[in-house]
């Protein structure tokens, strides 16, 4: 019998391998390792640096949103002092002045609106408008708003900016309803004397027909009219402001019309009563009305009269301009 020799093993694992492609020696693998732990390194920072901006800029979004607020409020709180037909320099001294206070009122991000030149910017302008109207106040605003971890890649802070607009009209293309009580005045009662009575020479405003008590309807000016009633003027109170309409007193000769188109509105205190249909009263100009803004219409059929008293008594819209 043959001697039987055992297969060297080990040799025929190692061709295996070979084939296999187990061919790296340990430098090769090293190298390989350590390229893959620079890029999870490198993978990471990245993630980090996207994911701290990401954090920092969603929370400059909100900061701006209350930069925004604070914009409008203090646009609305200057268009306020505007309105008035023609605007004096003290008028627009007082528009940037408390303008810029209502700003200090708003806080963002936790420290107050203030304009410093630096970290936070306050610019104020207004804006009169005289013979277009509405007067306007412009709000420009600018704030840096900290990171906290985007300063780990050098980002300190996220610069935000906001503008605000406000336009104090003159009066509106629609008053709201149930806003008027249903009484209508005219230039001819600027003396400060109502009388409803429409059969005296001397009637200047009535109690409107159309209208129950405070019911009025939406108010169009220049379109909505509106005819003499009946009720006594008794049936308001002293010492109670009222909105009412501003009606169109018709030529500066002769009776008031019975039927009059409505072309403003103003506010007014009755003081005492000499009867029925007169009394005292104390106009209230520049009282700020609910309503929807819009132009000062123009009627050829208005005489200068009703127009210089609808502009000296009447009331006033502020709005947001966008």
């Amino acid at each position: 019998m043959g001697t039987h020799r055992p297969k060297d093993r080990s040799k025929h694992r190692l061709k295996r391998g070979m084939s296999h492609g187990w061919r790296q020696g340990p430098k090769t693998r090293s190298k390989r390792g350590a390229l893959s732990s620079l890029f999870f390194v490198v993978t990471c920072l990245a993630l980090l640096m996207l994911g701290s901006l990401g954090i920092d800029i969603s929370h400059a979004f909100y900061a701006r949103g209350q930069l925004q607020t604070a914009a409008d409020s203090a646009a609305l709180t200057g268009a306020y002092y505007l309105c008035t037909p023609v605007p004096l320099k003290v008028n627009l001294v007082q528009c940037e002045e408390n303008a810029r206070l209502m700003a200090a009122r708003n806080v963002v991000d936790g420290t107050a609106v203030v304009h410093d030149g630096e970290n936070t910017i306050v610019s104020v302008e207004s804006q009169p408008r005289t013979l277009t109207g509405p007067h306007l106040c412009h709000i420009h605003m600018a704030r840096n708003v900290p990171t906290s971890l985007a300063r780990l890649v050098g980002v300190t802070n996220l610069p935000v900016t906001v503008d605000a607009s406000a336009g104090a009209f003159m009066v509106s293309k629609a008053i709201m309803p149930n806003w008027l009580t249903n009484l209508a005045v005219s230039w001819r009662a600027q003396q400060g004397v109502l009388n409803t009575d429409v059969t005296d020479s001397e009637n200047n405003s009535w109690m409107i027909k159309e209208w129950q008590g405070t019911s009025s309807p939406i108010v169009k000016f220049g379109l909505t009219p509106v005819s003499a009633g009946g009720s006594p003027l008794t049936a308001l109170s002293p010492g109670v402001l009222y909105n009412v309409a501003i009606v169109q007193g018709g030529p500066e000769t002769g009776k008031m019309p019975n039927v009059s188109t409505v072309i403003g509105s103003t506010a007014l205190v009755i003081q005492s009563f000499k009867g029925p249909n007169k009394a005292v009263v104390k106009f209230v100009p520049g009282s700020l009305i609910r309503s929807y803004p819009g132009a000062w219409p123009v009627d050829r059929n208005t005489n200068s009269k009703d127009l210089d008293f609808a502009k000296n008594n009447g009331q006033w819209r502020v709005a947001l301009i966008r």
